[in-house]
């Protein structure tokens, strides 16, 4: 079945076409978004899943990366409304073939509850339990050519009797749009996607934070 996720207006959701042939993933899946936010602190989560043809969804690898630590976790640094961020994180480590006739997808999301603690959205201290003080954030990830936010994907290919690994960017170009198609590439090989959004802005697509409590 499908991640249910992935079915919540706040999420963003990055899928190919049918592949018509193996693609093989094997390293190190890293992840550069620019964003803004109306918070001084939130939350990121990167996700990746195999798509099967009976439209299963199996998440692969995820993790998420908390704004106050983008620069590392010997310092919390609060974000200002409007500025655009850089934050780079892994998503994980894995070994897959996504079959043929299956698709890829990518999500990015900013709440993890319970599976992560809740994050406030004030920049107050952290708790395990859901804080009394919390707030909605309104996030921006950009896709543009001065902030260009993607997905880096170990592709592993066959040539000439060896296996290459190749750390190929996977990116697309995007118009505010509910639904549209876009293009990128992993390794020699081009897929199409589409992208679904809560809202836009030119050259970013925006999102909310609702905080999750089980």
């Amino acid at each position: 079945m499908r991640d249910h996720s992935e079915e919540q207006d706040e999420v963003l959701t990055f899928t190919t076409d049918v592949l018509s042939e193996p693609v093989e993933w094997t390293g190190k899946v890293e992840t550069e978004l620019y964003i803004s936010s109306d918070a001084p602190d939130t939350d990121f989560i990167v996700r990746v899943s195999d798509v099967y043809p009976d439209g299963r969804s199996i998440l692969i690898v995820d993790m998420i990366r908390r704004a106050r630590f983008r620069d590392g976790f010997e310092t919390e640094k609060m974000m200002e409304p409007g500025e655009v961020y850089k934050v780079k994180f892994y998503v994980g480590w894995l070994s897959q073939i996504f079959n043929k006739g299956h698709r890829i997808r990518v999500t990015v999301a900013s709440t993890g509850a319970p599976f992560f603690e809740p994050n406030p959205n004030t920049g107050e201290p952290l708790t395990i339990e859901s804080p009394e003080n919390r707030k909605v954030a309104t996030n921006v990830i950009y896709h543009n050519q001065q902030y260009s936010s993607k997905v880096i994907a170990p592709v592993v290919k066959l040539k000439q009797d060896y296996l290459l690994e190749e750390y190929t960017e996977l990116f697309a170009s995007f118009t505010p749009l509910e639904l549209i198609s876009g293009f990128f590439i992993l390794g020699s090989i081009g897929f199409r996607i589409d992208v679904r959004f809560f809202e836009s802005v030119p050259g970013s697509h925006q999102f909310q934070h609702f905080l999750s409590v089980a």
